[in-house]
């Protein structure tokens, strides 16, 4: 009788464990998601949904990755966050579409904070600026 209650007080605190583990996942991407609103709002944009691209300063394909995420999401508002010094931010800013929003992120910040450990990588978001998808951007080189 003691074995089957150790076991149900076992398995009773794995399932808390786990709610707990799913919830603070939510938790942070909500918490992402706000953080992300900020930054879309303190530039006035419109109401769709956006892909947030993060290129860095290393890569030489950047102007190819930001062409192929361009063609591909024409129903998106593209944000670029630029890891690497202005001047670099500023030369790509001249080579790629107006439409495109770039913002400088020199020591990778913003990158950090949504846990964007290699580059080039995106975040999807949605008309509410909740993160719908995260990933690495795959190309061939």
């Amino acid at each position: 009788m003691l074995l089957y209650c150790i076991l149900f007080v076992y398995i009773f605190l794995m399932i808390i464990l786990v709610y707990i583990t799913i919830l603070s996942k939510r938790l942070k991407n909500l918490k992402d998601s706000f953080y992300l609103q900020k930054l879309i709002e303190e530039k006035n944009l419109v109401n769709k949904q956006k892909i947030c691209l993060f290129i860095s300063f290393n890569n030489k394909d950047n102007l190819k990755i930001i062409n192929d995420i361009t063609g591909m999401s024409e129903n998106y508002e593209i944000f670029l966050f630029y890891k690497g010094p202005e001047w670099q931010k500023n030369s790509i800013s001249k080579k790629i579409n107006s439409n495109i929003k770039i913002i400088l992120d020199e020591k990778g910040f913003i990158g950090k904070y949504f846990n964007i450990n290699e580059y080039p990588s995106w975040v999807i978001v949605d008309e509410t600026l909740l993160i719908k998808q995260k990933g690495k951007y795959l190309y061939e080189e």
